[in-house]
């Protein structure tokens, strides 16, 4: 995700190197692929078991 900049979070999300981004443009990013062809589900299951940490919704800042 080096030189991407985060989209606006909504749904489900993953930190990656601090940054927190949209599991769909991770998905999108890392296969190259439209994000029509995965779920969120399926990107969050397979960032949790590479040992990423995700959420179903938007960290809050305190």
């Amino acid at each position: 995700m080096r030189g991407a900049e985060p989209e606006p979070l909504r749904g489900a999300c993953a930190q990656v190197a601090g940054l927190w981004y949209p599991v769909m443009q991770i998905g999108a990013a890392v296969t190259g692929q439209d994000r029509r062809d995965f779920t969120g589900a399926e990107v969050s299951r397979a960032l949790l078991s590479l040992g990423l940490t995700c959420r179903s919704a938007p960290p809050v800042a305190l």
